[in-house]
């Protein structure tokens, strides 16, 4: 996922423009949600905020905006283990 998510934030590539911290997870919702990545490893990247963590530490301050959380299928704010997406409604608090 890492490699990803700094291809497309990545500013030193002739070719494109960094992308900014909110429009990374959303196009990686859909490279999920088409089969380009694995749902599960999305799924960790999104709920343990790991884009976040990345921002932090490698990304240009102009890159760090705010992220719609409504990209992601569950509520990020629970505690990890306690998110709720359509794979597990059943197994998990929604």
């Amino acid at each position: 996922m890492r490699i990803f998510f700094e291809a497309l934030t990545a500013k030193d590539r002739p070719y494109k423009i960094g992308k900014t911290l909110s429009e990374s997870p959303a196009i990686l919702s859909k490279f999920k949600e088409n089969g380009r990545i694995g749902p599960d490893l999305f799924d960790v990247f999104a709920r343990e905020k790991i884009y976040l963590k990345y921002a932090q530490q490698l990304l240009d301050p102009a890159q760090i905006d705010n992220v719609d959380h409504a990209v992601f299928p569950w509520r990020l704010d629970w505690p990890s283990g306690e998110y709720c997406n359509q794979r597990n409604r059943d197994a998990q608090r929604c």
